[in-house]
């Protein structure tokens, strides 16, 4: 019996040496995978909100169409940051888009650590949660070496239209640490914008670099794909008041969708502008990878336009 015991005992301890070390191993792995931690809340709101900015401040208009729903964001905070009052200048490395649909929050704190130790933490801890490294001015993003006032930004990897955006600044108390973060948010696009299902012929003219000024489609998947393309587009970060100043030879591209059923319907796309198109008299629209550029350029290579100039 004595034996059975020292038996039992053994085992039970093995048992629970190796159920130890499996959750040191899940511990570790934990640490290593790190974890996300947004302590900082900050809200979004229309307009352009940079302390200490008034000339840019006074100079940007909201879109009247703007979604005016707050967005929340939460994000990593520095340990030992504390709230400053005092604005950052405006860094030059900040930039904003040219867009009326753009939501803005700030955020200054003061440190007293070195801006190389900050900015290398803030690396870890954005890439944790779930950011991307998009753009740094004045430190080196390899070797995090700090030479100067200097500005990194990061992409929301599930939202790409979500940025933010840190400054450092270094002043006799410590070091300047601003939030900047900034969403281009985009009304829905409107119904008259799409094409109807029925589309049997498309005519297009213009002058786009390699491709015929002018010709016909037909085809029956031809047709579909230019359509479905166009369906796909994205609202357009310009405004309804968005002016573009073409200058010749930079014609539009215009294609004209003839349904089975009712009035054809006239698509503008302007090349020079961007890629910005047009259905109809509606907003505007945004031109993009594997949109109505690229769906001509593979229909032309397939010979599915009839060329007739």
């Amino acid at each position: 019996m004595a034996m059975l015991a020292r038996v039992l005992m053994m085992a039970t301890l093995v048992t629970a040496a190796i159920m130890a070390a499996g959750c040191g191993a899940v511990r570790s792995a934990a640490k290593r995978a790190g974890v996300c931690r947004t302590p900082l809340t900050l809200t979004l709101i229309p307009g352009f909100h940079m302390p200490n900015s008034q000339w840019y401040g006074a100079h940007f208009k909201s879109a009247p169409d703007i979604p005016r729903r707050p967005t929340i964001v939460r994000l990593p905070l520095y340990p030992g940051l504390h709230r400053s009052s005092r604005p950052l200048p405006f860094p030059q490395g900040i930039d904003y888009p040219a867009t009326g649909y753009l939501k803005t929050a700030p955020a200054t704190f003061l440190s007293h650590a070195s801006v190389t130790r900050i900015n290398s933490w803030y690396r870890r801890a954005f890439h944790t949660c779930g950011y991307r490294l998009s753009v740094t001015t004045g430190i080196d993003a390899a070797a995090d070496l700090n030479y100067g006032n200097g500005m990194v930004g990061y992409t929301s990897l599930r939202n790409p239209l979500l940025k933010v955006e840190l400054a450092y600044d270094h002043i006799r108390q410590g070091v300047l640490v601003l939030y900047e973060a900034e969403e281009i948010v985009l009304p829905p696009r409107p119904a008259g914008s799409y094409l109807p299902g029925d589309i049997v012929r498309i005519s297009l003219s213009g002058d786009w670099p390699g491709f015929p000024k002018s010709g016909t489609i037909t085809n029956a998947a031809a047709v579909r794909a230019l359509v479905r393309a166009v369906n796909h587009l994205p609202v357009s970060a310009n405004g309804p008041s968005f002016l573009c100043m073409r200058m010749p030879p930079d014609p539009n591209v215009d294609f004209i969708f003839y349904p089975r059923h009712g009035h054809s319907i006239l698509v503008t796309d302007i090349p020079a502008c961007g890629g910005i198109v047009r259905v109809g008299h509606s907003r505007l629209l945004q031109d993009q990878p594997g949109g109505i550029y690229d769906t001509v350029r593979r229909l032309d290579h397939a010979g599915l336009i009839h060329i007739t100039a």
